[in-house]
């Protein structure tokens, strides 16, 4: 009996699906990745944006934060159009879209920011902060906000959902996303630990499939 709860546990375990991971991705900036873009001095994987020891006990929206946040975005720096019903404009969601994660990603995705910024370096005395080789390549995969257009062209975030919904028959009224308390978040769409979807997408968006959960066209 015992050789068979051995071997049936052996085989489980075999089976089990491999767990997300985010090693080799685009997300895995240490310097034994095989991502394009990864550091030149820091080894380890999960410091970026991670940190035991030290976190940032301003930072509400996650857990050991060991980067610090970009500035707080104003209405002019988000997605506007005249499609857009009142729940979802600018003027209406920036104060959300700044209680959101946005502005933790955005403190990489800037543009500018990925290099150094650790609230906690990794072996500060013998590593100190990251570097990265090439800057212009290491802007170019990270950079979200083009220049001055900040957010202008990215898909709107900080709505909340149900009254986005109420206003616009185009919006599915159950879209199968997750929300925060009931806002959508740039991890609505993305889970940033999870690269089975590329670009770190929640879903599949293979015939835009991701979208259609939302999108009632």
């Amino acid at each position: 009996m015992k050789r068979v709860l051995i071997l049936a546990t052996a085989m489980a375990m075999f089976a089990a699906p491999a767990a997300a991971s985010i090693v080799n991705t685009k997300h895995d900036l240490s310097s034994g990745s095989l991502a394009t873009v990864k550091s030149d001095n820091v080894d380890e994987l999960c410091v970026f944006c991670h940190t035991p020891h030290a976190a940032s006990t301003t930072v509400v929206n996650a857990p050991l934060w060991n980067r610090g946040v970009s500035a707080a975005l104003v209405a002019g720096d988000l997605y506007d159009s005249p499609s857009l019903t009142a729940a979802s404009q600018p003027a209406t969601v920036v104060a959300a879209v700044n209680a959101s994660d946005a502005r933790l990603c955005l403190s990489c995705h800037d543009g500018s920011s990925m290099a150094g910024g650790l609230v906690n370096p990794s072996n500060p005395e013998a590593t100190g902060q990251p570097t990265f080789s090439g800057s212009a390549v290491v802007t170019g995969h990270t950079n979200l906000f083009d220049g001055t257009t900040k957010l202008t062209n990215d898909h709107p975030i900080g709505m909340d959902y149900a009254t986005a919904q109420a206003a616009d028959s185009g919006l599915k009224a159950t879209p199968g996303l997750r929300f925060f308390s009931g806002v959508m978040w740039c991890a609505s769409c993305h889970n940033v630990h999870d690269n089975t979807h590329s670009p770190f997408l929640a879903a599949d968006n293979t015939g835009s499939a991701l979208c259609l959960r939302c999108h009632d066209k």
